[in-house]
């Protein structure tokens, strides 16, 4: 590890293991969630709660829909881990279940946390190689979600080129030149440290990225097509905003609720956009709390009946696990 990178993640992880960091972080978290729900709250009560309530969707298949766009996640991440882990599917896909309830309800990625304390019990493998494989995982999928983003804002040129032409010749000439170099430079970084984004060998890196990449077009469809079948008349280039919204929002790290802060945005796209206000804030505030009722669920069935409880209990994903922080420096030193 570099010399000035060694002495910021010291110094970081100094600060961390201290009370005052902990009680920090711990408000600072609830604080945000807390604003986020109530300038919600507010948003909703600006629209109408009555008006929301009638244009909550009638169609079963709407309702149906979600159960496959909640499962695919976890759902294609067996075949993945059974890949890197040779895993059996009893085994990890409860594990896969209560990691996506982190990383939606609690902080991003502290579903990782979950997945490498529990990979660390259960499995004969080095720390090392077990955050290697999950940090790969990681980065094969932001790469591909990255490509998926770009493939739906050329759905949405080709879906509704003049309105991409008008908010395309909003952008300044001084901030697109600011864009390119930065897509530039963001090219030569990732070109230059590739060796340390992704350690996989190339055909394995290519058969996890297969799997990504027909989870997030599949997701993008049936996604599309639950909003679809409730509002035909809605033009498709607002879905595929929604879309690339909530694509990049999955690859933000550290952020709590991703859920609520998804609908809460959504909600300010549709103002912003005009779409009709009411019933896609009635969709998309559905679609939340069914979620929220699933992660509830799974992870009360875990705590309550299964044999895997004490692993949940022993397991803080909002901590700061030192294993963790001390596997990544030796990764990076063994680079």
């Amino acid at each position: 590890m570099h010399p000035f990178l060694r002495n910021i993640y010291q110094s970081y992880r100094g600060f961390s293991k201290s009370p005052t960091a902990k009680k920090l972080f711990y408000w600072l978290r609830k604080l945000f969630l807390a604003g986020v729900f109530i300038f919600l709250v507010y948003q909703l009560w600006q629209i109408g709660w009555e008006k929301v309530l009638k244009s909550l969707p009638t169609d079963p298949v709407f309702y149906l829909l979600y159960i496959p766009i909640f499962f695919l996640l976890p759902g294609s991440e067996i075949f993945i881990y059974r890949i890197l882990w040779k895993t059996r599917f009893r085994d990890i896909f409860p594990v896969l279940l209560v990691k996506k309830v982190y990383n939606s309800d609690v902080v991003g990625y502290s579903g990782e946390v979950f997945l490498f304390n529990w990979a660390n019990r259960s499995l004969e493998k080095q720390n090392i190689d077990l955050l290697r494989d999950i940090k790969d995982n990681n980065v094969i999928s932001s790469i591909v979600s990255t490509l998926v983003t770009l493939i739906v804002l050329l759905l949405f040129f080709k879906t509704n080129p003049e309105t991409f032409n008008r908010w395309f010749q909003k952008i300044p000439n001084n901030e697109l030149w600011y864009i390119l170099l930065s897509l530039a430079i963001l090219s030569f970084l990732i070109y230059k440290f590739r060796k340390y984004l992704v350690s996989l060998p190339l055909n394995r890196s290519l058969e996890i990225s297969s799997i990504h990449f027909g989870r997030h077009c599949l997701g993008f469809f049936l996604q599309v097509y639950q909003w679809h079948i409730v509002l035909p008349n809605v033009p498709m280039y607002i879905w595929f905003t929604f879309i690339a919204v909530q694509l990049v929002m999955t690859r933000l790290p550290f952020l709590p609720n991703v859920d609520l802060i998804f609908l809460s945005l959504s909600i300010k796209l549709t103002q912003v956009m005009g779409a009709p206000l009411a019933a896609i804030t009635a969709i998309m505030t559905i679609n939340s709390v069914m979620g929220k009722a699933l992660h509830l669920s799974i992870y009360s069935y875990f705590q309550i009946f299964s044999t895997k409880k004490m692993e949940l209990e022993t397991v803080d994903p909002t901590s700061q696990n030192t294993s963790i922080l001390e596997s990544l420096s030796e990764t990076m030193d063994n680079k």
